[in-house]
Formats: structure tokens, C-alpha cells, sequence
């Protein structure tokens, strides 16, 4: 004798329709989605260009970038491996005189000892536009592999016009 084998009839939809649920979702959800992942990939994209691209830009703002750089074989800035760190300025007066004040420190993200060359502030007016540009020796002629070396001058009698200033190293030669 068999034993009758007793099922019960399934419902439609199975799983989805206990919970609720159709199989369709929103209309333009799959387009939604494609396009999430899209802006993610265009951000990793873009920060992936900017560091390849922009090496002195990056050093410039992480300063510790450098060892990366260096281990992936790229030139981390224009001038052997130097840097800046720390610039800062302010507004003096001698002797009746205004000053402009600018000080930092120059740093070497290689390993090896480095001559330090002049350092160049360029004086820009509200349009980013060169006044004038001045020079400033490093407190040192060499600096150490991963050292730092100090930079300040006095700037005097600036122009009035002055409301920003880019700091750079001079080119040899």
C-alpha cells in the first residue's frame, strides 16, 4: 500500500507576495541606480587623475604623499623632491614701514640629501595677476634626506594692490 503524499497548493508569488512585494520595482529605479554608480566611478575616476596628474598639487596639500610617490616611481615635485610645508604670512610694520612676512619650511621627500634652492614669492593682486615677485634664500644651502629646512623674509612696502601670494622654487640655470 502507498502512503498519499499530501502537498499543499502554493500560493503565487511565493516569498515576494508574503512580504509584500511585486516583482517589479519603481519605475526608473534601474536607472537610478546605473547612474549612482556611474557619479561613484566619475569620483573615483577624478581623485584617481588628480593625485597621477598633479603630483605637487597633492604634495602640497599632503604633504606625506610623498613616500607614495616615490615608491610608485613618480617625480613628486618639479624641483628633486622638494617641497613646502607650513607657509604662513602676516602683515608687520618696522620703523614705520609695512612688511609682508612670509615663513616655512622647505621639505625633502627624498632620500637623499638636497640642495636647497631660492625660494620665489610671486605677489598677486584680486584677480590672481603677478605684481611682483620676490627672493627669498633657505636658512640652509642642503637639507637632509626626509628633513626640513626653514625659509622667511620680509617683504617691504608690498603694494597696496597685494591680496595673495604664490610661493614657488627658483629654476637652475
Amino acid at each position: 500500500m502507498t502512503t498519499p503524499v499530501v502537498t499543499e497548493p502554493r500560493k503565487e508569488g511565493g516569498l515576494k507576495a508574503k512580504l509584500g512585494r511585486s516583482g517589479e520595482g519603481r519605475p526608473g529605479q534601474g536607472a537610478l541606480l546605473v547612474a549612482g554608480w556611474s557619479i561613484l566611478g566619475l569620483v573615483v575616476v577624478g581623485v584617481l587623475a588628480i593625485f597621477l596628474l598633479m603630483p605637487a598639487a597633492v604634495m602640497a596639500a599632503l604633504p606625506g604623499s610623498g613616500h607614495l610617490y616615490q615608491a610608485m616611481g613618480i617625480a613628486p615635485v618639479e624641483q628633486a623632491g622638494l617641497g613646502f610645508d607650513g607657509v604662513t604670512y602676516k602683515w608687520t610694520r618696522y620703523q614705520g614701514q609695512r612688511m609682508l612676512q612670509v615663513e616655512g619650511q622647505i621639505v625633502n621627500f627624498t632620500d637623499a640629501e638636497a640642495s636647497v634652492p631660492n625660494v620665489l614669492i610671486a605677489l598677486l593682486d584680486g584677480d590672481g595677476e603677478k605684481i611682483s615677485e620676490w627672493m627669498a634664500p633657505g636658512s640652509e644651502t642642503n637639507v637632509a634626506a626626509q628633513g626640513r629646512s626653514e625659509f622667511a623674509t620680509q617683504i617691504p612696502s608690498p603694494p597696496d594692490t597685494v591680496r595673495s601670494f604664490r610661493v614657488r622654487f627658483q629654476k637652475e640655470g
